[in-house]
């Protein structure tokens, strides 16, 4: 289990492969797309949060729980890995927010 928080997606090209050629898994709170990679840079991670999760104090709580989720969770290899808010997913907390991202990651 890694706490250094992964490396983060920056360029929208790079989200948007990763969400074209990724593999999705769906979870009740979180949608994950998992992009392999190989130039051995380790993990990287975007956390997003549209319209539907609710107002701008609510997506920007949803991201920073997301973000905090996806550090403790462990990355296997060089992945690019969009993890995208659904609604409620700001109020049910970190701990279950990293219960459920560690359960779709080792589904990806």
């Amino acid at each position: 289990m890694s706490l250094a928080p992964p490396a983060r997606l920056r360029r929208s090209s790079d989200v948007g492969a990763a969400r074209r050629t990724g593999h999705k898994v769906v979870g009740q709170h979180v949608v994950i797309w998992v992009r392999p990679r190989h130039d051995g840079d380790g993990a990287r991670m975007t956390a997003v949060a549209t319209k539907n999760v609710g107002n701008a104090v609510q997506r920007n709580r949803a991201k920073r729980c997301l973000r905090e989720a996806a550090r403790l969770v462990s990355w296997d290899g060089d992945v690019d890995v969009v993890v995208q808010a659904r609604r409620g997913a700001g109020e049910i907390g970190t701990r279950r927010l990293t219960q459920e991202l560690a359960a779709l990651a080792t589904r990806a």
